[in-house]
């Protein structure tokens, strides 16, 4: 784990903790708890909000086990919005303070998730990448109400940093409780503030857990996120279930955001069809009944008055529309726990190293060109594992000596802006 405070801030507002469990008992009784904070609220606000989140979540989790684990941990995040809230009321200074809330709970049962904001939750698993936390960001909910993906809505311009919902501003919140998520040997999860989540690609994620130990890995993918500006402040933390993954596949959760078919994004809404049945139905009807030579024209009532009901039924559903989509959205948020993966992106190994490997050349590349005082060893190891890739050498031993290397490198950068010997 590991938290940092980029390249633009002033303060840290990021807060994290782990509480470890240290004996069979407590696996089963209580479990590991991993958690993430992202602040907000001005430079005092945010870091108080996110130190009262961690503080306040474990504490109340541990008093409430005889609950159950699910309704500990949703009530543990309730509590801790309830007391932010109040410390915002009483003090001008933090009024209106917040935070995003990221919890991850590991026991015998397998993976929960509790979840506020836009902090995420990762799981990887056999070459995949699965996002177990949804985003309360404008961003998500425009591609959820419009059914269509985040990538799309993301053209249009909506801010991805805007979120609609977290702990603090208001004294009630609605808690994202999912689980338990099946534990397989070889899992690794990850949790982390949106400082890195939006710097750093999935396949990054991906490789880097996958074949780095959990400290390297999080110091690397904070180097990443701070090497391409560092805007925001970084957090990470990184815990990795025991034994070998296994070689078959396991069984997958559906994700709950997928590319929609061409019917679901193009298709007309309920009330128009209905509406649009109804008034085809009803001039055909009455064009039918015109026709002087046609005899049968008691046989055209039914049709008619079915055309009638259609129209009033458009127009009902039309003014009903905004209550409808209010309780999808309310079923969708208070449906009981399950395990649910919002969104899914695959990785390979060797072109992300490869990504990864070319972007430090570029970078040590760059600083030659500008006469900086390149160390002589950086380009000679640099060649040497390139070298090692084309053998195809164990990609653990290749991303040890690729996150050694980029610390160094950064660390002499740093440095050098430190005494001016940069422009």
């Amino acid at each position: 784990m590991a938290t940092d405070l980029g390249r633009r801030r002033a303060v840290n507002q990021d807060n994290l903790v782990v509480q470890p469990c240290h004996s069979e008992e407590q696996w089963k009784t209580k479990g590991f708890l991993l958690m993430v904070a992202d602040g907000m609220g001005g430079h005092k606000g945010g870091e108080k909000a996110s130190e009262l989140a961690v503080q306040q979540v474990p504490l109340t989790f541990s008093k409430n086990l005889q609950l159950g684990f699910d309704k500990a941990l949703r009530r543990a995040l309730l509590e801790a919005n309830q007391e932010i809230h109040r410390r915002g009321k009483e003090n001008a200074e933090f009024f209106n303070m917040g935070t995003t809330a990221s919890v991850l709970l590991l026991n015998a049962d397998g993976g929960w998730i509790a979840h506020v904001g836009d902090s995420r939750i990762y799981r990887i698993r056999e070459g995949m990448v699965e996002q177990l936390s949804y985003d309360h960001s404008y961003v998500w909910e425009a591609a959820r109400i419009h059914n269509v993906t985040i990538e799309e809505i993301a053209k249009h311009g909506i801010l991805s940093n805007k979120i609609t919902r977290c702990l603090g501003p208001e004294p009630e919140v609605l808690v994202d409780l999912e689980g338990p998520h099946k534990l397989v040997p070889g899992d690794h999860f990850l949790l982390c503030s949106d400082g890195l989540s939006n710097k750093v690609t999935d396949g990054e994620i991906g490789v880097l857990c996958r074949y780095l130990s959990p400290q390297q890995a999080c110091g690397l993918l904070i180097d990443l996120a701070n090497k391409r500006g560092g805007p925001d402040n970084i957090t990470v933390v990184i815990a990795r279930i025991p034994g070998e993954a296994p070689t078959t596949n396991a069984p997958m959760e559906r994700p709950t955001l997928e590319i929609p078919s061409l019917w679901k994004r193009f298709a007309p809404p309920l009330w128009a069809m209905s509406l649009g049945a109804g008034l085809i139905l009803g001039i055909a009807t009455l064009l039918l009944g015109a026709i002087s030579d046609y005899q049968d024209k008691n046989s055209l009532i039914a049709p008619f008055a079915f055309a009638i009901v259609f129209v009033m039924l458009g127009i009902l559903m039309f003014f009903l529309k905004e209550r409808i989509q209010r309780m999808r959205e309310e079923q969708f948020l208070f449906q009981g726990p399950k395990p649910r993966v919002h969104r899914r992106g695959f990785w390979k190994t060797v072109p992300e190293i490869e990504k990864l490997v070319s972007e430090l050349d570029v970078l040590i590349a760059g600083l030659i060109k500008r006469d900086f005082p390149v160390e002589a060893e950086w380009t000679r190891d640099l060649d040497l594992l390139k070298k090692e890739m084309e053998k195809n050498a164990n990609p653990s031993r290749i991303l040890e000596k690729l996150a050694s290397l980029y610390r160094q490198v950064l660390a002499k950068i740093e440095l050098a802006k430190a005494g001016q010997y940069l422009t």
